[in-house]
């Protein structure tokens, strides 16, 4: 009965594209890592890690053929927007909801319409929320979609994007944190470790010097450290665990 008002998948291998298609429900896609360009009416939209689309019922999309990534992404018929919407979760609020979702229909647990009902109402409250909020600094937004941009780019200097800006650097990290609740140094950090824990989940098992490195981090002792100060293990520690899960 649950399949019929909700479906959820959590991509673990990589893909490159995806053929045009579309849905008779609505479609929220979260981006768990890599970069693709996925083609909405004539419309480009740039998914990288933690960004989120909310795509209309019967709305044609398709991803060409373009860099590895894999998504989590949910269905259902019952939402209330009316046309395309992309966000970046910065709190990663969504993508807690949507892994619960994930977990509660992949499980097929006890009362799973109603625990469903009740995370989409949630997911739901947290789209509007974003889009509610009022950037009253726009260079605080456009420093970061810059950091977004250089997630595995080890040779990205926060504090020369910082510069670029003209402003202050003191002032810059206030207005940034005062938005996102995080300085940018922090934020760049958060959204690194986010994409490592997803390559290390990955069947292709990379080496946590390939991961280091497509996250940003030059050294991969430093990475262990700035991953064991953030998750409380390792990452090899991390991978071993999750992986005996799956």
């Amino acid at each position: 009965m649950y399949l019929d008002s909700f479906y959820c998948h959590k991509g673990v291998v990589a893909q490159k594209s995806c053929h045009k298609h579309r849905h008779s429900v609505f479609e929220i896609v979260y981006q768990l890592s890599g970069q693709n360009t996925t083609l909405i009416n004539g419309n480009a939209y740039i998914m990288r890690p933690s960004d989120v689309l909310v795509i209309p019922p019967n709305t044609s999309h398709e991803i060409p053929s373009g860099e590895e990534f894999t998504d989590l992404y949910f269905q259902t018929d019952k939402l209330c927007f009316e046309s395309v919407i992309k966000i970046s979760d910065v709190s990663g609020e969504i993508f807690e909801v949507l892994n619960l979702l994930n977990s509660v229909l992949f499980e097929k647990k006890k009362y799973c319409l109603k625990i469903c009902e009740n995370l989409k109402d949630c997911l739901e409250l947290l789209i509007i929320e974003y889009l509610n909020i009022s950037h009253k600094y726009p260079f605080a937004e456009k420093l970061q979609s810059e950091l977004n941009e250089n997630i595995s780019n080890c040779e990205f200097c926060v504090s020369k994007a910082i510069e670029k800006t003209g402003y202050n650097e003191d002032y810059i990290r206030r207005c940034f944190k005062e938005i996102y609740e995080k300085t940018p140094l922090e934020y760049l950090t958060e959204m690194r470790i986010k994409k490592s824990k997803s390559l290390l989940l990955q069947p292709c098992r990379l080496s946590i010097l390939e991961i280091a490195l497509s996250c940003g981090f030059s050294d991969p002792l430093y990475f262990s450290k700035c991953f064991k100060s953030k998750c409380g293990m390792s990452p090899r520690n991390y991978r071993n665990l999750y992986m005996k899960k799956r």
